[in-house]
């Protein structure tokens, strides 16, 4: 048995929820009792257990009522689903999907709406294709990234949206040449819509969150950060108040709700091990998927359009200097490089705000100019990054991005900078799956290994420096670095066990590599 990531050990030793001792197999035989449990684990590795720095936990394992689209191929496939739950639906209820990906349909395959915006034309599919096939029936289909929504005629009807509704700031509403509504909705315009409530009984919730939790285990990860709403860290919390929550949850709280936060004392750091609050998430812009995305130049094939600014400028930086004065750090959703410049500039005026400086982080950091990448090392901000995206992106970044590449998802050239790596998921808009995270990483390639030596591959980083951003990484990031992402004594005993040992295999075969254990708080959560 060795520690991947570390020095080789033999053996390790809990008390407890806690390691108490590491060291050969001798020094720590010393240590067994009548009341010692004995894992033996053969030829397999231990290591520190994963951390998803981004995820949308409850979003993904509460709500198995809404039809999943991920995998769908065309745009008839998915009606064809979307039609079957619609069927199903008694009157009044909504079809809720989620996960359409235009990028990846054959857009010569059918007839959708040529949006029009900045003299240029981009495929969609409309609200047209939902009513021929929901009718009456409210619909609305979040796309894969989580930017752009797709209702029928009959959403857009409940949330009395019509061909005056005006986009709100940070939003779009998408509409066709001659102006009519196309039933897409994008960034803070998806406000509009209803915030739709669960079909399924508090029960059936609960199922769903221990079920994810599972899932989360079985994949080696114990601790998940979580940028979602109210909702969510209600449940987390009644979980954890009945001991179920068995998932180490850092929590950002919405940016809407910053000054009731403020108003009622909230810190930063409020919660124990298990449950914490940890920061706050706002949102600088959208997402390449929807090409929504805030970035310097126009978008290659669309003059004139730089994406969607969600908050940005002086409305940006007094949110982050009014929550570092409350000792709040931010964690700032930005991937243009535009959007990534204007967090960085928030940052900077908050530096110097602060007491003592605070872990602000950059989620995703898809795009990032070399004069910001020096930046955010000099002033400590954090990368949260999901290489998964790598795996779904390329075809995407290659169309939208094409003048930028050489700086998109940089992560090497941020490694390099000493800015700190926390990688996560963003599930589920990608697979949680830490293992196909890694190969993304190091070898920045699909899950079928094409392309062939990997996609700008200037930016990969070894394996060693994927497994720190997995594990000390994420755990430096919400504060947890004294007591999770290595195995030392006295830190929590949250380990994952490993087939092979990642640092000595190909590079090649990590996708090979298996979880075959999984323990949380000295406890054993999975075994294969």
């Amino acid at each position: 048995m060795g520690a991947a990531g570390g020095p080789q050990a033999a053996s390790v030793a809990v008390h407890g929820r806690r390691v108490y001792a590491v060291g050969t197999r001798r020094q720590i035989e010393r240590l067994r009792s009548r009341r010692t449990t004995v894992l033996d684990l053969a030829d397999c590795v231990l290591m520190p257990a994963f951390t998803d720095a981004h995820t949308h936990f409850y979003m993904w394992a509460a709500r198995p009522d809404v039809v999943n689209l991920v995998d769908a191929r065309s745009l008839a496939d998915a009606l064809r689903r979307i039609a079957a739950a619609a069927r199903q639906r008694a009157p009044g209820e909504w079809v809720i999907a989620r996960g359409f990906d235009k990028n990846h349909w054959q857009q010569t395959a059918h007839t959708g709406a040529r949006e029009r915006r900045g003299g240029s034309e981009e495929w969609f599919p409309t609200a047209a294709h939902l009513d021929a096939v929901t009718g009456s029936v409210p619909t609305q289909v979040q796309s894969r990234d989580g930017h752009s929504v797709w209702v029928n005629t009959a959403a857009m009807r409940a949330a009395g949206i019509t061909a005056r509704t005006k986009a709100p700031p940070g939003g779009a509403i998408l509409r066709d040449r001659r102006g009519r509504l196309t039933g897409i909705l994008q960034e803070n315009a998806i406000s509009l819509l209803p915030d739709v409530a669960s079909t399924l009984t508090d029960a059936q919730i609960e199922r769903a969150l221990a079920a994810g939790i599972r899932e989360f285990h079985r994949h080696g990860i114990t601790c998940a950060h979580a940028v979602e709403g109210a909702e969510a860290l209600r449940w987390f919390g009644r979980l954890h108040q009945a001991g179920k929550l068995g998932l180490r949850i850092r929590f950002a709280i919405p940016s809407e709700r910053l000054d009731e936060a403020i108003a009622v004392g909230l810190t930063n750091g409020l919660g124990d091990d298990m449950l914490r609050i940890c920061g706050v998430k706002c949102f600088a812009d959208g997402s390449l998927g929807s090409q929504s995305a805030y970035m310097f130049d126009s978008y290659p094939a669309r003059p004139g359009y730089r994406g969607v600014p969600v908050c940005v400028g002086r409305a940006l930086r007094d949110l982050v200097c009014k929550a570092a004065k409350a000792g709040l750090p931010c964690w700032v959703h930005a991937i243009g490089d535009r959007a990534v410049h204007e967090t960085v500039e928030a940052f900077a005026e908050a530096r110097r705000l602060e007491r003592r400086p605070l872990r602000h982080r950059i989620e995703h950091a898809q795009c990032v100019r070399p004069a910001d990448v020096r930046r955010m090392g000099r002033l400590r901000i954090i990368a949260s990054m999901q290489p998964c995206h790598i795996v779904g992106d390329i075809e995407a970044a290659e169309k939208h991005w094409s003048n930028v590449l050489r700086w998109a998802y940089p992560i090497r050239s941020l490694h390099e900078a000493g800015v700190r790596l926390a990688f996560g998921s963003d599930v589920p808009v990608e697979t949680f799956n830490p293992i196909v995270g890694l190969h993304a990483a190091v070898n920045r390639q699909r899950l079928d290994r094409t392309p062939t030596g990997g996609w700008q591959m200037h930016q990969a980083i070894g394996i060693r420096d994927a497994l720190r951003a997995y594990t000390v990484g994420g755990a430096y990031a919400a504060g947890d670095a004294d007591s999770l992402g290595r195995i030392a004594p006295g830190m929590l005993a949250d380990f994952a066990v490993l087939s092979d040992d990642p640092l000595r295999i190909p590079r090649e075969r990590l996708l090979d590599l298996r979880v075959v254990a999984t323990v949380c708080n000295g406890r054993i959560v999975h075994r294969a």
